[in-house]
C-alpha cells in the first residue's frame, strides 16, 4: 500500500463519482471530522496529465475537508486506468459489506450517556448487491402505465457446476447475441 501525504489542491473529485450528498448529510460528516478526526486516508489513482491525483474513494470526506480548510490529507495511491478499475475501487471503498442489527444498535446506544445520536446514520440489516440494482431498475424500465406497452420479460437461469463452466456458458451467450448477467447464488 502506497500511502502519502499530499496536498488538497493536488486532489479532484472523480467527475463520473456516483456518490451524491445534500448539504445536511454533509454537515454531519463535517461534524464527525471536527470530533474524530481524519483516520482513513482516501483512495485516489494519479491523473498523469496534469501531476494531480483523482479521488476514487473519499469524494465527499474531500469536500468536507476543504470546507474545513485542510491544507494536507493522506492518500492511498492504487493504479486504476480504466473506467471499470476506477469504479472498483470507488464501490469497494464504499461497500457495505455486513450491516448493523437493530436491537444490539440500541441496547449499545441506551447503554452510553450523553451520546449525541443525531451526528451518526447507519444501514440497517439489508445491503443492496449491484446484479439485484440492476435487475431492479431493468424491470422498472419495462413496466409502463399503459398496459398496451407492457414488455415481458423471459429470463432463464442455467445452473453450473463451477465458475469456469458459468464463464465458458456466459461467454457463448453473449457471442450469440444475448443480454446476460452473472450471479453467484
Amino acid at each position: 500500500m502506497n500511502i502519502k501525504k499530499v496536498k488538497i489542491n493536488q486532489l479532484k473529485e472523480w467527475e463520473k463519482n456516483p456518490r451524491k450528498i445534500n448539504n445536511k448529510e454533509l454537515n454531519r460528516l463535517i461534524k464527525q471530522i471536527k470530533m474524530l478526526g481524519v483516520y482513513k486516508p482516501l483512495i485516489v489513482c494519479e491523473d498523469n496529465k496534469k501531476e494531480q491525483y483523482i479521488v476514487l474513494g473519499g469524494n465527499i470526506r474531500l469536500r468536507a475537508l476543504k470546507k474545513l480548510n485542510y491544507k494536507e490529507i493522506e492518500v492511498s495511491i492504487v493504479e486504476a486506468k480504466t473506467e471499470k478499475e476506477k469504479l472498483q475501487y470507488n464501490l469497494s471503498d464504499n461497500d457495505r459489506v455486513g450491516f448493523y442489527v437493530k436491537n444490539e444498535v440500541i441496547d449499545i446506544l441506551n447503554g452510553i450517556e450523553e451520546f449525541d445520536i443525531e451526528d451518526f446514520a447507519i444501514d440497517i440489516e439489508k445491503s443492496v448487491d449491484l446484479n439485484t440494482l440492476l435487475m431492479e431498475n431493468e424491470k422498472k424500465e419495462n413496466i409502463s402505465s399503459d398496459s398496451k406497452n407492457l414488455k415481458e420479460l423471459y429470463n432463464i437461469l442455467v445452473e453450473c457446476k463451477d465458475e469456469s463452466e458459468q464463464k465458458e456458458c456466459f461467454n457463448l451467450l453473449k457471442k450469440g447475441g444475448y443480454k446476460c448477467r452473472l450471479l453467484i447464488l
